[in-house]
Formats: C-alpha cells, sequence, structure tokens
C-alpha cells in the first residue's frame, strides 16, 4: 500500500540488479586488513545470520552478526552490525557497528517490519538466562529505543537464546518470536500485550 511501490521497475518484465550489501573488508577479511581499512574495530571478517527489513520510507536496513576469522562465533565480542540501502540508491551504505553487550556473545539478529514500527531483536550466550533481548524504532531506524528483556510467564521448555528470522503479528493481535531450541528443535514464543510479557507457546 505505500506509494513508492509504483516507482520500481515494471513488474509485468523481468528485472534483475545485484548489488553486494557488505564491502571487502569486512566481508572476508582479517582484523588487521579491516583495521587497517579504517573500520570500527569491533566489526569482523564473518558476517552471517543476516536480517532484512523493508522501512517504512522504503529503506532496506540489514543486519548481521559479526565473528573474527577462522569460525570463532563463541567469542565474547561477537556482535551486530548493520548496513542501509537508502531509497534510490544504487549501493549500500557502508556498514557499521549496531548493536553489542560488552562480554557476551550477541547472534541470531533480525529486523522486522510491525505496521510503522520496526523490531530488532538478537540472543545469544553470557545472558544465557535471557531468551532474547530487542529494540524498536518508530522513525525508519534512525534511532533506537531502550533494550527489552522478555518477561516469561508461565511454564516454559529448553531453549537456546538466539531468534530465528522474524517477529511476527498472528490474525487475533498477538505477537510471536520464534527461537532455537535444543536438538534441532525451535520454540515459539507468544505475547498478547505487545511484548510487556511472554509465554511458551
Amino acid at each position: 500500500s505505500n506509494p513508492w511501490v509504483t516507482a520500481g521497475p515494471d513488474p509485468t518484465r523481468p528485472w534483475f540488479r545485484r548489488r553486494d550489501v557488505l564491502p571487502i573488508p569486512p566481508e572476508n577479511a582479517s582484523v588487521r586488513e579491516i583495521i587497517a581499512s579504517g573500520l570500527a574495530f569491533s566489526m569482523h571478517g564473518k558476517n552471517h545470520n543476516p536480517g532484512l527489513a523493508v522501512a517504512p520510507n522504503g529503506d532496506l536496513i540489514a543486519v548481521y552478526f559479526s565473528a573474527s576469522i577462522p569460525d570463532y562465533e563463541d567469542l565474547t565480542d561477537v556482535n551486530i552490525i548493520a548496513t542501509r540501502l537508502r531509497f534510490g540508491a544504487d549501493e549500500w551504505d557502508m556498514p557499521g557497528p549496531f548493536f553489542d553487550f560488552a562480554g557476551t556473545k550477541d547472534i541470531g539478529p533480525l529486523i522486522t517490519l510491525d505496521g510503522n514500527r520496526l523490531y530488532f531483536a538478537c540472543g545469544g550466550s553470557g545472558l544465557d538466562s535471557v531468551t532474547f533481548r530487542w529494540r524498536t524504532s518508530e522513525d525508519n531506524g534512525a534511532t533506537w529505543g531502550p533494550v527489552h528483556f522478555p518477561v516469561i510467564i508461565g511454564p516454559r521448555g529448553p531453549y537456546y537464546p538466539q531468534p530465528i528470522s522474524n517477529i511476527f503479528r498472528g490474525a487475533d493481535g498477538t505477537l510471536y518470536m520464534p527461537t532455537d531450541a535444543y536438538e534441532g528443535s525451535s520454540v515459539l514464543w507468544g505475547s498478547r500485550d505487545n511484548g510487556r510479557t511472554w509465554f511458551d507457546t
């Protein structure tokens, strides 16, 4: 329903345009190369598990968790980076630091749009009793509100603090957040009060 959707290519004809999201560095680069390039020292060469959302103004926002090369995903310097493709731009902005709790491993980022509100969430170790943490933005991701931790009501099954892909709202207004569990399973958290309390569905 957004008016800017009609500004795109003719939807009746195939149209492909490739735009690399992350430059080298930081992607597939060593810490030494990243620092020499002038990028933030908190950025690393292994950036994956992305989340992607279209902001109300038409910008694309991508978030990744950033870990050292080789595969050092379990270190406490793992953090979240972000980049933006501004509406009408030909290239993505340079990526930069987005979210980091010192002394923890921040993983499993997601970003999604609910009405005109952007939700960002992630998980990770170091705060293992916290199933996930999230923030919201009302201005296309220019600024973000405080970090929220879920208040879980009722019994809960085993879980691993790593969100999966998306936050979504059911037809009855319930907010849902899937996260990893154990041995290949997942758990679906629900909130009937817009995130004030959550329950294991």
